[in-house]
């Protein structure tokens, strides 16, 4: 692995971090068009504009990353202070982080919401009742997952992941809980294979 810049004073945290929201990217200010550009953020229904340098960090979170390997994106991208736009990020919930052994992340999984990329391509073509493929726009095969995984990514239509398996609990006689933590258990694959973002749902809506 290349060598990461030093990235000053900070306190490195267990779990994976990652983005909350979708890049829409560069973007300048019509008002303003000589002024610098900015990048675009939709999170839930909001838009906020954040930093080209700052953009360089959201994106490396779009899948699950260890808080040194980000505190060195944003050294690279030449960022004064990485820990503290980090910590910055994580304030203004465009980043949070997971540990599937602390309580506080499914709680915290449970107001976010997955927006689903690519197509369904159902059970594999070995047969197995229990395996399921997600697959690009020209059905590429992009992830193998079971059952529950599948059908939590196909039910995420927009509600919130405390929502949605609120309701798939009841379908598979699970505990809600238990349903949330198998999705907080294998949120690295989704978002690794890019088949979802992570978003924030809609403030506008209640529908835990």
């Amino acid at each position: 692995m290349e060598d990461r810049p030093v990235v000053g004073e900070g306190v490195e945290e267990a779990g994976w971090y990652l983005a909350v929201g979708v890049p829409l990217g560069r973007w300048l200010d019509p008002a303003n068009a000589e002024g610098r550009a900015g990048a675009l953020i939709r999170r839930g229904d909001q838009f906020t504009v954040i930093d080209l340098d700052t953009l360089d960090v959201f994106l490396a979170a779009l899948t699950p990353i260890r808080w040194t390997e980000l505190v060195g994106v944003a050294a690279e991208s030449g960022v004064a202070d990485p820990a503290a736009l980090v910590a910055s990020l994580q304030r203004d919930g465009l980043v949070v982080r997971f540990n599937l052994e602390e309580p506080d992340s499914v709680a915290a999984l449970q107001r976010l919401r997955l927006q689903t990329l690519g197509v369904g391509l159902g059970n594999d073509k070995d047969g197995e009742p229990d395996t399921f493929v997600i697959g690009d726009h020209h059905l590429t095969p992009l992830l193998t997952c079971d059952g529950l995984t599948y059908t939590i990514w196909a039910a995420s239509d927009g509600r919130s992941l405390g929502a949605v398996c609120g309701e798939l609990a009841r379908g598979y006689s699970m505990p809600p809980e238990a349903v949330l933590r198998h999705a907080l258990q294998v949120l690295p694959e989704l978002l690794a294979a890019r088949v979802a973002f992570l978003d924030a749902a809609p403030t506008g809506r209640s529908d835990d």
